[in-house]
């Protein structure tokens, strides 16, 4: 895991370029904007790092799932890079994996004779030859995405991909994803990696580059007008992003069902909550709403700080199962 904490968008002087990390590459033009050009963004909440080493660890268990199951997974965590320009786009990729034809057929039956513990299987077309391999955990929301269409709404991860086909040279792509809930694991083969198109990726780099370049670094950025600089904040953007309160983009009010979870009476919520929890107060001026059946909940902690940002919401539960309604609403 990269302990490396410099933004996703940063300045090398010795190298005389622009480093773009793959893993942020599909976020909007404006958060990498704001990166660039010095500002300085929301602290994560508390549990939301948490997050990030959760989902290290659980990707972390399904490779050893996947070696146990016949799989080879080769260059673990190898670093690449692509020169487009003034910038270096810089990422290390999850393996290469492969598998020989009789034990991807034994794999493949095992998941036939039990279904319960596996979720979607989609390797038709895979023949086990060598080809790229990403990994990630999905909690609930993200789950919900992929069950209905896969990388298809994911534009970050599409981008990811893309770019690691373009930097290592393979053409092809398994995707495995392992669900935090229940542990199931998913694959997906795609016959091509090349989900977003080179030229977009290219452009896109070199829009923000001659943005920053043009307005320069260090700026106040509250009420820039985004809208002269030709930079974009998409609709469908989705995760955490830390400048929402420099963003004049409206957020729709969200609503979404929080998993089922068991947690110890004085424990802080589960890390797959937080983030939930995190997606749904993004916006400056919302606050989040709890639905929740009597006797569930024992203790509700500050749920709105006087700060822009929710600075960690713990809720606190009896030893039972509890589901949760997370909402939204915009404040008059």
């Amino acid at each position: 895991m990269s302990t490396d904490s410099r933004a996703p968008i940063y300045r090398d002087p010795e190298a005389d370029s622009w480093i773009f990390r793959t893993s942020s590459l599909g976020h909007c033009d404006l958060e990498l904007f704001f990166h660039a050009t010095g500002q300085s963004p929301m602290p994560y909440p508390k549990g939301l790092t948490s997050v990030f080493s959760d989902g290290h660890v659980w990707e972390t268990v399904g490779k050893i799932l996947l070696r146990e199951l016949g799989f080879t997974i080769e260059e673990p965590d190898t670093h690449y890079s692509w020169s487009v320009g003034k910038a270096i786009i810089r990422g290390s990729i999850d393996g290469i994996i492969s598998i020989t034809p009789a034990k991807l057929k034994r794999f493949l039956q095992i998941v036939k004779e039990n279904p319960e513990q596996f979720g979607t299987i989609e390797l038709d077309g895979y023949d086990g030859s060598r080809q790229l391999f990403e990994a990630k955990s999905f909690g609930v929301k993200l789950m919900e995405t992929w069950n209905k269409s896969r990388l298809e709404e994911l534009h970050t991860y599409k981008t990811q991909v893309s770019v690691y086909g373009k930097m290592t040279g393979f053409d092809e792509l398994v995707y495995f994803v392992i669900e935090k809930a229940t542990g199931k694991i998913s694959m997906k083969y795609y016959p091509s990696v090349k989900m977003v198109s080179y030229s977009e990726i290219i452009c896109k780099v070199r829009r923000i580059i001659d943005a920053v370049e043009a307005r320069g670094t260090g700026f106040a950025a509250v009420g820039y007008d985004h809208k002269t600089s030709g930079l974009s904040c998409p609709s469908d953007n989705h995760g955490y992003c830390p400048f929402n309160k420099l963003c004049d983009k409206k957020e729709k009010t969200t609503s979404v069902e929080a998993q089922s979870v068991k947690v110890p009476d004085g424990e802080e919520l589960d890390s797959n909550i937080v983030r939930t929890i995190v997606d749904l107060t993004k916006r400056r001026g919302s606050k989040p709403q709890l639905t929740k059946t009597p006797e569930e909940i024992v203790e509700v902690g500050d749920t709105v700080p006087e700060e822009d940002w929710v600075d960690g919401l713990v809720l606190q539960y009896k030893d039972l199962c509890a589901s949760i309604t997370l909402a939204t609403k915009e404040l008059e």
